[in-house]
């Protein structure tokens, strides 16, 4: 991944001066974005925000939340793929995040920022605001596919209602879990087993009505179960000259189920040097957005 990008938008010389302080921040070492200040020659503010959204992580508007909204409503498409996008008055005393402030990083931006502006950080997601894990930011943070929006959604719910859910990751935790979470063991299978879904275990004496399972495999069961994806697999792959692409495709497929490994969890495809141009190897790589080596 490339070098994060912010653009900052002001509309009076106080907010100028305020978003000269807010590039300061953001291009700090410990942040390192790369920051642009303000339209371009002749660009509208609607364009700047469609250009903005298309290159840039976090847009900071300076000045009043009304017009940051009228102006981001065109190109709002989905949490899980809109930048985080901030709001600071031209004072500096409140920042406050309007869009993806969980997966977008944009309540993180905003305590940052209110930290290095002596303002207050108006955060208003309501995991947030009672301490609770969310499983959205979760993976986000951790470079996590989440492959169930809606299950991630009920999940929060649930949490958020006091209630607890299984948890289990192939590789193990390092440090403490979340105290809403609770490790289940989901035994044999996961060890060289093709052949059946393995089952949780420990559950306590209703079970869990929710489960978070992270790691490459996806077994399909139990219901109500939440699978997280690391990036985590590389597939060597080769054919004969000129084998189409459906059929390469199909294959994959089928040897990524036959072994119950997420297709989530491919982060390139890679062959010897002499296939770099073999047309069907590069539009599947093409069609599931991987890097082919």
């Amino acid at each position: 991944m490339g070098q994060k990008r912010a653009a900052v938008m002001y509309f009076t010389e106080n907010g100028r001066k305020l978003a000269v302080q807010v590039k300061g921040l953001l291009e700090s070492p410990g942040q390192g974005m790369a920051v642009q200040m303000g339209k371009g020659p002749g660009q509208s503010l609607q364009e700047w925000c469609q250009q903005a959204f298309q290159d840039a992580q976090l847009l900071v508007f300076i000045g009043a939340a009304g017009i940051a909204v009228r102006t981001i409503a065109p190109f709002v498409k989905d949490k899980f793929a809109d930048p985080a996008v901030l709001v600071l008055d031209e004072k500096g005393r409140y920042v406050v995040p309007m869009l993806s402030g969980h997966v977008g990083g944009g309540n993180q931006w905003a305590v940052f920022l209110a930290d290095g502006l002596s303002a207050d950080a108006v955060i208003t997601t309501a995991t947030d605001l009672n301490g609770k894990f969310a499983v959205d930011v979760f993976a986000s943070r951790q470079n996590l596919a989440l492959t169930d929006r809606k299950l991630a959604k009920q999940i929060s719910s649930h949490v958020l209602a006091g209630g607890q859910v299984g948890f289990y990751c192939e590789g193990g935790v390092l440090g403490k879990i979340p105290e809403e979470l609770v490790w289940q063991d989901w035994g044999a299978g996961l060890q060289g087993s093709l052949g059946r879904c393995p089952q949780p275990s420990g559950e306590g004496k209703e079970g869990w009505k929710y489960q978070i399972y992270t790691g490459a495999h996806f077994y399909g069961q139990p219901e109500n179960t939440l699978y997280l994806h690391p990036k985590s697999v590389a597939v060597g792959i080769g054919c004969k000259e000129g084998k189409g692409a459906q059929e390469i495709e199909s294959f994959l497929c089928r040897v990524m189920e036959e072994r119950h490994i997420a297709m989530e969890s491919v982060f390139c495809l890679a062959s010897i040097d002499r296939k770099k141009e073999e047309q069907g190897i590069l539009e599947v790589a093409e069609k599931y957005q991987l890097p082919f080596y």
